[in-house]
């Protein structure tokens, strides 16, 4: 438990890097989605407009494979690859946990995180709202934050190894009286703005989805659309705080993964047909 806070933390103080190129993400999320190995050939005449070496494509496939995230199937002039690993590891630590909170369901209590931390550990304490943030927290002052899932051992791990710990408090209970409670949930986590996001990808999928099936696009076009895609869907991922289904209007989140699922295997039949 510790090494995986400790890893949430260093990941806390990162600004949005990836471990892997666009265009390898985007190669990923398509090998998570297919039900065989894929050529990486395809990458190779791809990436030759972007003045990507075949060299740097191995390069990466090699790193991939020592992370254990590939296998490679065989050899004809480029790889056959599978993935190894489920979508998990390519969606990121704090998505995975803030999904399996979601999943296990949400008990009707609210946790409500409060601290006092003096000046001279602002930049812990800047660390600290990054992680909380992270976490799905949502923010109510500056140094009241508000969440409906535990995240009591995460919290108090990352506040041992940040030595902050004595300056933060945890609350939890039932009890709620105020402004309704569902309008209360909309102005802390801005719902109607991630709910937008989630509507404007749909469409996007979509009209990509549309413009491969009429082949109004080619290869090369639609795959750096699709990399992209990839990229604002984990954003997407990593913004949402996954809130309990009673607050959730519109089940926007399982509709973008659907769309953007079927957007990838139109991609792996064009592939296919074009190798």
């Amino acid at each position: 438990m510790r090494k995986e806070v400790r890893k949430l933390a260093y990941l806390s103080k990162e600004t949005a890097k990836s471990i892997l190129s666009e265009f390898m993400e985007g190669f990923l999320y398509l090998l998570y989605i297919s039900s065989s190995p894929l050529s990486t050939a395809f990458l190779g005449d791809l990436l030759k407009d972007y003045h990507y070496s075949r060299l740097a494509l191995q390069m990466q496939l090699r790193r991939l494979h020592r992370r254990g995230l590939i296998s490679q199937i065989g050899k004809r002039g480029f790889s056959l690859v599978r993935l190894n690993k489920k979508l998990e590891t390519i969606r990121g630590e704090f998505s995975n946990l803030k999904r399996r909170k979601y999943n296990q369901g949400w008990d009707k209590k609210w946790r409500i995180l409060i601290y006092d931390i003096p000046e001279r550990y602002k930049i812990k304490r800047e660390y600290l709202r990054k992680f909380l943030k992270n976490l799905g927290f949502g923010k109510v002052q500056d140094s009241c934050w508000v969440s409906p899932y535990d995240y009591s051992r995460e919290v108090s791990f990352f506040s041992q190894e940040q030595k902050i710990l004595n300056y933060i408090c945890i609350y939890e209970g039932r009890f709620y009286a105020g402004k309704k409670i569902d309008l209360l949930v909309e102005d802390i986590w801005s719902l109607n703005e991630l709910f937008n996001e989630y509507e404007d990808f749909i469409k996007v999928c979509e009209k990509i989805k549309g413009a491969i099936i009429t082949e109004k696009v080619n290869l090369k076009e639609y795959y750096k659309f699709y990399s992209e895609l990839c990229g604002w869907f984990r954003r997407l991922n990593n913004k949402d705080p996954f809130l309990p289904r009673e607050f959730l209007r519109k089940d926007l989140r399982t509709k973008a993964e659907n769309v953007f699922n079927k957007l990838g295997k139109e991609i792996i039949r064009s592939i296919n047909i074009k190798m």
